[in-house]
């Protein structure tokens, strides 16, 4: 049984870092085909090279959502353990 069910407070939330660390990961990519642009010969590399690019940010929208959700959950998990603190200490300090 965890604290959670115990206390009647909502899952933990999953960390940001791998979302976080996946949008790095995609600009990054990015960045390096930009930096490769002398190495295009003719239109078909440019086109290949833009299309990755456009891939690997075009979802960075949704992605950074994604990351907001998260923190929204865990900020409202955070209050939730805030509350039940509160709760005790107004009982452990007697002033219930």
């Amino acid at each position: 049984m965890t604290s959670e069910h115990i206390f009647g407070v909502s899952i933990q939330p999953p960390d940001t870092c791998p979302m976080i660390n996946s949008i790095q990961s995609d600009i990054k990519k990015a960045l390096y085909a930009l930096k490769g642009y002398e190495r295009w010969e003719d239109i078909d590399e440019l086109k290949s090279a833009l299309e990755d690019i456009e891939y690997r940010l075009g979802s960075l929208d949704s992605e950074l959502e994604d990351v907001r959700k998260n923190v929204e959950a865990i900020r409202a998990w955070g209050q939730e353990w805030k509350d039940i603190c509160k709760q005790h200490e107004t009982i452990i300090l007697g002033e219930e």
